[in-house]
């Protein structure tokens, strides 16, 4: 018997009411971006969702959401413009249960291929259409390496930890809505003149940069942490 499935069997049996719990604690675990933010809260999402399925996954954060919207308000919250991202790790989770479940192989398919085409030429296009005032190309430039050498060590690592780093893309591919989601919000914000957009967020260009691209390097990160929760290259028999 594998030992890492052994491990993973008590999550897999958690009730829904306990994964989003696991949500809303994990989403004070955060780091806050130009444009929304990094929460530990995307990798339970991506979790439940391989580990549950497509419907219990979804379930589970549609639950959390109940308390992450009012939690946004406070103080302590991350605030009215992650909303997007909020309702988009519902879908992470939906997607993940279909693209990339934990008791089964990974298998890129087409669906995953042009997802993962999309999401790489929409990051490419926002590289090069996104824009600072004062700095310049300057900012430009350094934006852009940090940003490739992040995700370059994420990739590294995926292929260093991970048993089948297959797994890591479907979870990539997965992340699709949340950013689609998120950065539909921050667009709609904008267009009613709220001040809960960022002001960085002032061209589409912008808004696609600082709401997505810059994200990548820690999502990638975390797909690669739960890719190795759900399928690590250790194995034991017993």
């Amino acid at each position: 018997m594998e030992v890492w499935w052994v491990a993973l069997g008590p999550l897999r049996r958690w009730p829904v009411w306990a994964w989003a719990l696991a949500t809303l604690v994990a989403s004070f675990i955060r780091l806050d971006y130009a444009v929304g933010h990094y929460s530990a809260a995307t990798g339970v999402a991506l979790l439940a969702g391989s580990l549950l399925g497509s419907r219990a996954g979804a379930a589970s954060q549609a639950l959390a959401l109940i308390g992450l919207l009012p939690l946004s308000l406070l103080p302590i919250g991350a605030g009215l413009g992650d909303w997007g991202y909020f309702c988009g790790q519902i879908l992470v989770a939906a997607t993940a249960g279909r693209w990339a479940p934990a008791a089964s192989p990974p298998r890129v398919g087409w669906q995953v291929g042009l997802t993962l085409l999309a999401m790489g030429t929409a990051a490419s296009l926002a590289a090069l259409s996104w824009h600072d005032r004062v700095m310049g190309m300057q900012l430009k430039t350094y934006y852009t390496a940090v940003i490739g050498l992040a995700l370059f060590i994420a990739l590294w690592y995926a292929l260093r930890l991970v048993q089948r780093p297959t797994r890591v893309l479907e979870l990539i591919a997965s992340l699709a809505p949340y950013y689609a989601l998120g950065v539909l919000w921050i667009a709609v914000l904008r267009a009613a003149g709220s001040g809960a957009a960022p002001a960085i967020a002032s061209t589409a260009g912008n808004l696609l940069f600082h709401g997505y691209v810059t994200h990548l390097p820690g999502d990638v990160l975390t797909a690669v942490v739960v890719a190795f929760f759900a399928d690590p290259k250790r194995h034991a028999a017993g």
